[in-house]
This record gives structure tokens, C-alpha cells and sequence, in this order.
């Protein structure tokens, strides 16, 4: 309770990814349903294909079945607008609900009584501020003649925005289904989540802002950054993922400008490599902390350079390995704590705890 008291004293930015999860809670009959409707021999086909986006439904089943009989948590991007109607159409959601890591965490924050939790995503709409709570902490900043503002949520959205709906499959330990001649039981509870990432969702600080952020920067003593996942390789106007990168790094600097606050950063699934090792190279050096799950800290070790203990994370999902590859990042990034949290447990790595130079496993 001291520490919770402490605590309270902060005050926290978190930006940039707040959406509305639209979760599912899957059942057996419903993947069976799916598995019907393709055929399973197309389904297994798409399987060894592995599309690493949502471009049509079988996409979607094909990676979701994938994710069924490994027991694994997976994102992966929905980047067809279009296919919003056929989810909508063919499942019927249990919870619609506050998503994204800012705006679970801001809503945490503000609940928790923190002394001043200022949240921003570029794309705030009137559904999307409404899931902020009512709390007289919680602000979202604008810009009005010329100096900076703060404002709660609901006072703040734009109409013109476009939603962020991610679309939300768990699943449990146990769940069954039959795919051609063989009965899959599924290994361990998790998630498949259909995350947008449609054009005109993007991850940034609009331009007015962006003087303002040495400003914000002075009013709380740490930042929360997530969302990164979110930015495409190509854009058709020609933008790229070094382009919002580059001003994502600026971001980070300018917060830091005036006062030396910590920065966290919540690190999502990605499933182009490219992209991922574009993220881990250059925001990871910048920032004094990364949240991450098992399967991502397979991702990182794997651009790292470690391949062998990232597979061993991925087929035998084992705390030790975890442990290990954890310690390797915190001494490759030179973070001072990395989190890990996955849907059993959450470590807490701070960097007096990491192996030293010279000891991690030998990359092949």
C-alpha cells in the first residue's frame, strides 16, 4: 500500500494506440463451423502458405488454426477495410470493451488516483473517448490559439477519425475440433487478435502537437509508448515505416528534451521481420524500458541473432528459456528493466539482474 501511495504521486503520458476491442469467446462448434466452410484442405493449404496478414477470410482461419494447435497468442494485421462486415457477419461478439495498451493503461492509471495521466492517440473518436473513464485525472492534450491544453477525452474527439476495432478470439486449454482426420486439442488458453491496420490508420503526433511534447514532457515523470506495431511498411502516399519511425524517435527526444523522464515501451507482435527489426534497432536504444510477452521475446532474440533459444521459446514454451532470453535482450538493448507477461505470469527484469557480456548463449 506505501508503494501504491508513492505511486500515486506521478504523473504519466501514455500514447499513441487506443482502440475498442471487440472480443470473442471461441468455442469448438465455432472453429469446426469455419474449418466446414472452406474445407479443411484448403485451410491446410493456406496453413503452409502463412500469411502474415488478413487479406481475405481464409487468411484469417488459416492462421487462426495455426494459433489453435500451438496454443501460441498471435496478432496479426487486418489490412482489407472491407472484411470488417464479413467478421461482423459471422460472429457475434461477447464483450465490446476499451483496447490498445494506452487506453487499458490510461484508464488504470487515472482509476488508481495517479496525480495526472495525460493520453493521446491521433485517432480519437466520440466511441472511442467514451470508453475513457470519468476522472477528473485523466486529459487529453490539444492545441488551441497557439498553447498547449488539457482536456478529458470525451471534450476532445473528432468525428472525422477513423475507429480501431481489433477484433479479440480467446481461446482455453482443452478446446477441441476436428481438422480432416485428425482431433486437435488445444495446448494452452491465449488469444488471436485481428488487429486493424488499415491505411488510414496510423501511428504518430500530429503536427501542431509536436512543439508541445518538451511541454508535456515537464509535467509528468515517465511516458508509456506502444502502438509501434500499428505502422506499415509502405504507404500509398509514398510514406514509410522509416518515415514514422524517424519522427517516432524525435517524439521520444523531444519528451525527453527538458526533464530525463523514463520511457516505456510496449512491444506487440509484428509479423514482418523487416519491420520488426526496424522497430527493435531504432526505439529500443532510446527508451529505459520494453513490455513483452514469450512468443514477441522469441521474435526480438530471433533479430537479435539467437534463433536456436528463440524456437526452443516457441516449441517448448518453457519459464527458464524465457528467463534466458530476456536476460540477453536487456544486455543487447541496454534497457534497465524488461517486463514480461504472458497469460500465467509477469517477471519484472531489472538490469542488476542480467548475465553479463561474454555470458549469453553463443548465437549460431
Amino acid at each position: 500500500m506505501e508503494l501504491l501511495d508513492e505511486a500515486r504521486k506521478l504523473s504519466i503520458f501514455t500514447a499513441y494506440n487506443a482502440n475498442i476491442d471487440a472480443i470473442v469467446y471461441l468455442k469448438g462448434e465455432t472453429v469446426q463451423r469455419l474449418i466446414n466452410g472452406f474445407g479443411t484442405e484448403v485451410v491446410r493449404r493456406r496453413m503452409e502458405e502463412f500469411p502474415r496478414q488478413i487479406e481475405e477470410p481464409i487468411d484469417f482461419v488459416a492462421r487462426l488454426i495455426h494459433a489453435l494447435k500451438t496454443g501460441k497468442p498471435m496478432a496479426v494485421p487486418l489490412i482489407n477495410e472491407e472484411l470488417q462486415a464479413w467478421f461482423d457477419f459471422h460472429f457475434k461478439y461477447d464483450v465490446k470493451r476499451m483496447g490498445g495498451q494506452v487506453g487499458i493503461i490510461a484508464n488504470l492509471l487515472a482509476n488508481l488516483d495517479f496525480n495526472k495521466v495525460i493520453v493521446y492517440t491521433p485517432h480519437l473518436t466520440k466511441r472511442q473517448a467514451e470508453m475513457f473513464v470519468e476522472k477528473p485525472n485523466l486529459f487529453y492534450p490539444l492545441v488551441e490559439n497557439g498553447r498547449l491544453v488539457l482536456r478529458h477525452p470525451r471534450e476532445a474527439y473528432r468525428d472525422d477519425n477513423p475507429v480501431k476495432i481489433n477484433r479479440v478470439f480467446e481461446f482455453r486449454t482443452g478446446m477441441t475440433f476436428n481438422f480432416g482426420g485428425e482431433r486437435i486439442t488445444v495446448p494452452y488458453s491465449g488469444r488471436f487478435i485481428v488487429s486493424a491496420r488499415f491505411e488510414r490508420i496510423r501511428i504518430y503526433t500530429e503536427p501542431e502537437l509536436k512543439p508541445f511534447l518538451p511541454e508535456i514532457g515537464l509535467q509528468v515523470e515517465g511516458a508509456i509508448l506502444s502502438g509501434y506495431q500499428g505502422t506499415r511498411l509502405r504507404y500509398s502516399d509514398s510514406k514509410d515505416a522509416n518515415h514514422y519511425l524517424h519522427e517516432a524517435k524525435n517524439d521520444i527526444l523531444l519528451l525527453k528534451r527538458e526533464k530525463d523522464i523514463k520511457v516505456h515501451l510496449e512491444f506487440a507482435s509484428i509479423q514482418s521481420r523487416e519491420l520488426r527489426r526496424k522497430v527493435i534497432y531504432n526505439l529500443f536504444p532510446l527508451v529505459d524500458s520494453v513490455g513483452i510477452d514469450e512468443a514477441e521475446i522469441a521474435y526480438v532474440l530471433k533479430a537479435l541473432g539467437y534463433p536456436r533459444l528463440a524456437d526452443r521459446i516457441f516449441t517448448y514454451n518453457r519459464i527458464e528459456d524465457t528467463v534466458l532470453g530476456g536476460k540477453i535482450i536487456i544486455d543487447e538493448m541496454n534497457l534497465e528493466v524488461l517486463q514480461i507477461h504472458t497469460i500465467y505470469y509477469l517477471i519484472h527484469h531489472p538490469r542488476r539482474q542480467s548475465i553479463e557480456r561474454g555470458q549469453t548463449q553463443e548465437k549460431p
